[in-house]
C-alpha cells in the first residue's frame, strides 16, 4: 500500500503565510471594507459640490472649500507615512490609524446635511478630510498583507468591488439627493461605519522588524533625499501629479450638466450608473495586464483617452445626448486608469520605504490639487461658465503618457530594494537568478 502526500500551495508576505482558504477569507473581508469605503468616497466627491452649490456658494469658494482635503494632506502626509512605517502596536502598524479615523469620519457625514452655516460646514468638511488622509494608510496596509504575486489581481478585485459600491450609490442614493439629502448622507454613513469597521477587525497584520533607530534630523534628511532629489522620483510624481492637476475638474462636471445643459439629478445619476457599468467587465483583464506587463501601460493609455474625452466634450457637448457620451467614456476609462494608480506606486517604490515615499507622493499630488482647485474655481467664476473645466483638465491628462514614457527610461535609485509589485517577467528573472545561485 502506497501513500501519497500532497504539498499545499502557500503564499507569503513578510511574516504572514496564507493557504488558499486563508487568502479567500482575507480578500473577502478586505473587499467588504472596500465596498463601504467606495460608497463613502463617491458620496464625498459627488455630493459635496452639489451640497455647496445648493447653498448658493459661488464656484470660487466651492473650489477653496474642496481644496481643504488636499491642504490637510499637505500638512499631515509626511508625518503619517513615516509614523505608520515605524509604529509597532499589538494591532499592527497600519490599522490603528484606520480604527481611529473611521468613526470620526462617519459622524462628519451625518452632520454635513444639517449644517446651514457655510463656515461651520467648512470646518466639518476639513475634519472629514483629515480623517480621509488617515484612511490612505489602508493602501500601505495592502502592501503589507497581500502576497506580491497576487497584488495586481487583488487591485483588480478592489476596483470591481469599488465600482460596485459606486454603482450602488449612483443607482439607489444619488437620484434621491435632490429631494432627500439627509437620508442619502445618513445611509452612506451607516454603511461605511458598519462594514468598514467590521473588515478592519477581521484582518490582521504580521510582525515587523524593529524600525531602524534614527534621530528626527536624520529622518527629515532621508525623507527629503529619498522623495525629492532624483530625476526618477520626480518623473513618477509628475505621472501622478499631472492627473492631480486635472482632478478638480471632476468637482464641477455634474454642476455643468445641471446648470448649463439642464439635466436633473435623476438624469445625472442614471448617466453615472450606466456609464460605470461596463468597467466592471474590464477590471480583471486589466489586472492580468498589470501582472504581466506592469501598470505603466494601463496608466499611460487611459489617462490619454480621458484627456481626449474631456477635450471632445468641451468642443461638442451641448445637450443631454452629447453629454451622455462623456459620462460613458469617462465612466469606462476612469476606473481603468484608477486600477493602475496604486500599482504604479507598488511597482516603483521599495516596500521598506513605501509609507514614507507614498506620503511624499501625497504631498506633491495634493499640493497640485490644492492649487488647481482654487485656480479652476475662480477661473470658472471669472468666465461665468463651468464648461471651461473640461478644457482646463484635458492638457494635463494628455501630457501624462509623456511622463510615463520618460519614467520607463529613467534609472531608479531604489533598484537594489524589492518593490511590493513585480511584473511576471521580473518575477521569472528573479526566480531564474535564485535557481542559479542555489546550483552554484
Amino acid at each position: 500500500m502506497t501513500s501519497q502526500t500532497t504539498t499545499e500551495t502557500t503564499f507569503q508576505v513578510g511574516s504572514l503565510t496564507y493557504n488558499k482558504r486563508a487568502l479567500v477569507r482575507l480578500f473577502s473581508w478586505l473587499l467588504l471594507g472596500d465596498f463601504a469605503m467606495s460608497m463613502m468616497g463617491v458620496a464625498l466627491s459627488k455630493l459635496l459640490p452639489l451640497q455647496l452649490d445648493s447653498m448658493g456658494v459661488p464656484a470660487g469658494q466651492i473650489g477653496t472649500i474642496l481644496s481643504l482635503g488636499p491642504l490637510a494632506t499637505l500638512v499631515l502626509s509626511p508625518f503619517i507615512g513615516v509614523w505608520s512605517d515605524r509604529l509597532r502596536t499589538k494591532w499592527g502598524r497600519r490599522r490603528p490609524f484606520l480604527l481611529i479615523s473611521t468613526p470620526i469620519l462617519a459622524i462628519g457625514l451625518l452632520l454635513i446635511p444639517h449644517i446651514s452655516n457655510i463656515w461651520f460646514l467648512a470646518v466639518v468638511i476639513l475634519i472629514v478630510q483629515v480623517c480621509n488622509v488617515l484612511e490612505t494608510v489602508l493602501l500601505y496596509l495592502y502592501a503589507d498583507i497581500i502576497p506580491p504575486q497576487l497584488l495586481g489581481r487583488f487591485m483588480a478585485s478592489i476596483r470591481v468591488v469599488g465600482i460596485t459600491g459606486a454603482l450602488t450609490f449612483q443607482y439607489f442614493l444619488l437620484p434621491q439627493f435632490g429631494t432627500s439629502p439627509v437620508m442619502v448622507w445618513t445611509v452612506t454613513a451607516i454603511i461605511y461605519i458598519v462594514f468598514y469597521q467590521l473588515s478592519l477587525h477581521m484582518v490582521r497584520e504580521g510582525s515587523y522588524p524593529p524600525p531602524t533607530p534614527e534621530t528626527g534630523k536624520q529622518l527629515v534628511k532621508d525623507y527629503v533625499k529619498d522623495g525629492f532629489t532624483s530625476k526618477y522620483i520626480w518623473l513618477l510624481w509628475f505621472c501622478m501629479g499631472s492627473v492631480a492637476l486635472a482632478t478638480p475638474a471632476s468637482y464641477f462636471i455634474d454642476i455643468f450638466s445641471k446648470k448649463e445643459l439642464g439635466l436633473d439629478m435623476k438624469e445625472i445619476a442614471h448617466m453615472n450608473f450606466i456609464s460605470t457599468l461596463p468597467a466592471l467587465f474590464l477590471m480583471f483583464p486589466g489586472g492580468w495586464i498589470m501582472d504581466r506587463f506592469g501598470p505603466r501601460v494601463i496608466w499611460g493609455l487611459f489617462t490619454f483617452l480621458i484627456g481626449a474625452s474631456f477635450l471632445a466634450t468641451f468642443l461638442f457637448a451641448h445637450d443631454a445626448a452629447s453629454m451622455r457620451w462623456f459620462y460613458f467614456a469617462t465612466g469606462v476609462f476612469s476606473p481603468l486608469m484608477m486600477l493602475g494608480l496604486m500599482p504604479m506606486l507598488y511597482a516603483h517604490l521599495p516596500a521598506a520605504k513605501f509609507g514614507q515615499l507614498t506620503s511624499t507622493q501625497s504631498l506633491v499630488v495634493h499640493g497640485f490639487i490644492f492649487v488647481s482647485a482654487n485656480v479652476l474655481g475662480y477661473l470658472i467664476q471669472a468666465q461665468n461658465s463651468y464648461r471651461i473645466a473640461l478644457l482646463y483638465a484635458a492638457p494635463f491628462f494628455l501630457l501624462t503618457p509623456l511622463f510615463v514614457f520618460l519614467l520607463s527610461k529613467a534609472k531608479s535609485p531604489f533598484a537594489h530594494l524589492p518593490t511590493a509589485l513585480a511584473t511576471k517577467k521580473q518575477r521569472e528573472a528573479e526566480e531564474k537568478e535564485a535557481a542559479l545561485c542555489s546550483v552554484n
